[in-house]
């Protein structure tokens, strides 16, 4: 946590926070979850820019805010975003040709 002036809409806020987040890989892509206790929909702001994937918005009386490098082998395009009970969901598959696949012997 830092003590840093931050406004959002047309609130400010005295605290920057940076939630805990799990990033999970497997062959189809990558999982981001993180914890963002009263957080809405209306509030967070998740965008992509020159391959760096940025989350945040309010959270209480603070505000939160992560940044990510994204790798090559993610396909921008389908990312997807889910927000339940508190909990941010962020799927990132990859791109088919990075993607493992079984070739067939003739």
């Amino acid at each position: 946590m830092a003590d840093v002036i931050k406004t959002h809409g047309d609130r400010t806020f005295a605290r920057l926070v940076t939630p805990d987040v799990d990033v999970f890989q497997n062959a189809d892509g990558y999982l981001l979850v993180a914890d963002l206790p009263g957080a809405t929909k209306e509030g967070l702001e998740v965008r992509i820019e020159d391959r760096r994937l940025t989350f945040e918005g309010p959270l209480g009386e603070a505000h939160f805010r992560r940044e990510y490098q994204l790798p090559r082998d993610v396909d921008t395009e389908g990312i997807q975003a889910d927000l339940e009970q508190g909990v941010l969901t962020l799927t990132l598959p990859k791109l088919e040709a990075a993607r493992p696949r079984r070739i067939e012997i003739s």
